[in-house]
């Protein structure tokens, strides 16, 4: 009988797992790398004590690195890991960060991302996902159309974008990553104490 009661308390304890887990969205943070000044961001690991900027949730905080784990590309890449104040993060997504200044109306200034792979290049028709300023976070916009101002055939600083009605300049590109915090210790001690209580159980 003990037997059966552990069963459906376990096969209880497991859905309710499987659904909590399957219901609740990872939360993605956003951090952008600060280059060191006078160098150019060429997405390989950056040294410890390296300083990443929060896009999102808290927008213009800034985060010192106390480690980094490659998965041994040498580039920063999903499947990473890095440590944050003491927090460490898998990183999900990497990507470019569109720093944008409006050529007319509000908001003035604004930053983006790539919703799917960029081509580098003509970005007409591409997905931008808003990351900044707070009100339009996670909106997306369809890019209809460019203007290259700055190297020929290439996305760079210098070229504009005609999003949502009207002209963006691009005034920076920084490097994205979205990654989310590990486990918590108090999440991992709960579950510690169920497992524990299974354990008494049988004793």
């Amino acid at each position: 009988m003990r037997h059966c009661v552990f069963v459906l308390v376990l096969a209880g304890v497991l859905s309710l797992g499987v659904s909590a887990s399957a219901e609740r969205p990872l939360e993605l943070w956003h951090f952008e790398l600060v280059p060191v000044q006078g160098e150019r961001l060429d997405g390989s690991v950056p040294n410890d004590c390296s300083t990443w900027h929060e896009l999102w949730p808290t927008y213009c905080i800034m985060h010192h690195q106390d480690s980094y784990e490659d998965d041994g590309d040498g580039l920063i890449s999903p499947c990473d890991y890095f440590t944050l104040d003491g927090v460490r993060y898998h990183i999900d997504w990497v990507g470019p960060t569109y720093h944008l200044v409006a050529l007319e109306g509000s908001p003035d200034e604004a930053a983006a991302e790539p919703v799917d792979e960029p081509s580098g290049g003509d970005p007409t028709c591409e997905y931008w996902h808003w990351i900044y300023p707070p009100d339009i976070y996670c909106t997306e916009s369809h890019v209809d159309g460019w203007e290259d101002g700055g190297e020929p055939g290439v996305l760079d600083v210098c070229d504009n974008v005609f999003i949502d009605g009207r002209w963006w300049h691009i005034e920076d590109i920084g490097l994205n990553v979205q990654a989310h915090p590990e486990e918590s210790p108090v999440d991992q001690s709960t579950w510690g104490k169920i497992k524990d209580f299974f354990r008494g159980l049988f004793e």
